[in-house]
């Protein structure tokens, strides 16, 4: 894997933020605490790393 430029590596982190914060704000619509929709989404984006990872 190579290195990432400054663009790409903040255009990621915007990704991330952004899912940990969607899913904890849909945790939190159904009852549930928003740490757990943002744990959610952080193992959704490791199991989709690890997908990617494997086709290449």
């Amino acid at each position: 894997m190579g290195h990432l430029d400054v663009p790409q590596f903040l255009g990621l982190l915007v990704v991330m933020f952004a899912s940990a914060k969607l899913l904890g704000a849909l945790a939190q619509w159904i009852g549930q605490p928003a740490v757990l929709g943002e744990l959610l989404a952080g193992v959704i984006r490791r199991f989709m790393a690890f997908a990617i990872r494997r086709c290449f």
